[in-house]
């Protein structure tokens, strides 16, 4: 009987590739090359202790009146920037609320000059025809009221007209209310913080508070609108 040799070839050759011997460690697998992450711009914030960049931040929103919104004017940011540069003394945050009282309807740079050199306070004065005479006032002591105020304001201004009432508006200058008639004072009042004011012939003047609900108290102190 003939004997048979038996031969073992290698895998690797088999297969038309390189010899691997057993035992061989794998070689490693290719590098692939990526791209290196994109690096992002951190935000830029404000220098700690950078108290103009907040005051110009508040300065934006307080020269917007209360129920209201918009966008500043372009530039603006710039111009208070240098403004607050300019004025050192506005890094104390209580003086800094001042400004806020006026500058939605002054400015910021006009009511630094409104607190710096005050004008003097002076009577508003009201001129009424009838010897039965009526006056409705509404009135603020500061340059910055809101929306609401505009809105309920010409409202009650409507009412009291209705009822036969003068009606006229005292600002942050006026601290009295002189009624004349023919050129002769026939009442006066204080005007005071800001509210509704309610004068007449024959009559204690009467503070109305500042109430959406305007029509009873100025029926109460006017009288019904007449038929």
């Amino acid at each position: 009987m003939r004997k048979v040799l038996a031969v073992v070839i290698p895998w690797g050759l088999a297969c038309g590739g390189a010899t691997v011997e057993p035992g061989t460690p794998e070689p490693p697998a290719p590098l692939v090359e990526t791209a290196a992450p994109v690096e992002t711009a951190a935000p830029v914030e404000a220098p700690a202790g950078d108290w103009v960049s907040v005051a110009v931040e508040e300065a934006l929103a307080w020269e917007i009146m209360p129920g209201t919104s918009g966008d500043p004017e372009p530039g603006r940011a710039e111009a208070l920037r240098k403004f607050f540069t300019e004025h050192p003394e506005y890094q104390d945050a209580d003086k800094r609320s001042a400004l806020a009282e006026h500058a939605c309807g002054l400015g910021t740079e006009a009511t630094h000059e409104y607190l710096t050199k005050p004008p003097p306070k002076k009577p508003l004065e009201v001129e009424v025809k009838d010897e039965q005479w009526k006056v409705f006032i509404a009135h603020a002591d500061t340059h910055c009221t809101s929306d609401d105020w505009s809105w309920y304001t010409s409202e009650a201004n409507q009412a009291a007209a209705a009822r036969g009432a003068v009606t006229d508006y005292g600002n942050a200058e006026n601290d009295v209310v002189v009624v004349k008639r023919n050129g002769v004072e026939v009442a006066r009042a204080p005007l005071t913080g800001q509210g509704w004011l309610a004068l007449k012939a024959g009559a204690e003047p009467k503070d109305l508070g500042y109430d959406p609900m305007f029509e009873e108290p100025i029926t109460s102190y006017f009288g019904p609108v007449p038929p």
